[in-house]
């Protein structure tokens, strides 16, 4: 079942990262996930790209924080794709790890690495999440804390993140403007998006406050 997920377009001047910020480049997010699982999966996108985009390297980890590039290099994993740690994904296409056994809770925050040899022709992503992506020359995916790395607060080439889920369990769908995005909330801390995934991993405070104003949704707490 979809744990995180987002909304993808291409990524406008203002928002793209320089070309050659991505080449021979790591790139690593963090992304809070909703419902907890014993495996999981991720979507890596091209959808608006126009040539096939490699990604040489996918890893996940435990971040250390959610305000570095730190983590927990124990929790470490590489993602393979139909058996390989690398994939070539179409322009216009998504491709979807393996489901890796790596246990996850409810609200759990998971640092995504990937290393680019070449930069996407045209950049998928999401620029409105409000959430910080770190990018660093060199392949360092599975390295304590990137080096040097630099930021912008906008989410790259990552669609989706699935969790095998007990039995019964739910996710939460949000459609809205930029008020449902988190417009307004400071970075790394998207009250909207924290809000949605506690009321999906049903904690009982937030579980019925869905409501048709979406501004209730980004100025409440949680």
């Amino acid at each position: 079942m979809a744990s995180w997920g987002t909304s993808q377009q291409v990524s406008e001047p203002q928002n793209a990262m320089a070309t050659d910020d991505l080449r021979d480049a790591t790139v690593q997010q963090i992304f809070h996930l909703s419902l907890g699982g014993s495996a999981l999966r991720v979507h890596v996108s091209n959808a608006f790209g126009t040539e096939p985009l490699h990604f040489r390297a996918v890893h996940i980890a435990r971040p250390s924080s959610t305000s570095s590039s730190a983590i927990d290099t124990a929790t470490d994993r590489a993602l393979t794709f139909a058996g390989s740690s690398e994939v070539t994904v179409p322009p216009g296409a998504e491709s979807v790890s393996d489901a890796l056994d790596y246990p996850v809770a409810a609200l759990f925050d998971l640092s995504v690495t990937f290393h680019l040899d070449l930069p996407p022709t045209r950049q998928t992503g999401h620029p409105g999440s409000r959430a910080t992506t770190y990018f660093v020359h060199g392949d360092f995916v599975a390295v304590q804390n990137l080096p040097e790395a630099k930021h912008v607060d906008h989410r790259y080439q990552i669609s989706g993140i699935d969790v095998l889920a007990p039995w019964g369990a739910a996710s939460i769908a949000v459609l809205g403007d930029s008020i449902t995005d988190g417009h307004g909330a400071a970075t790394t801390e998207t009250t909207a998006g924290r809000c949605v995934g506690a009321a999906a991993a049903g904690v009982p405070r937030v579980r019925e406050m869905l409501v048709s104003q979406t501004r209730a949704l980004a100025e409440t707490t949680c």
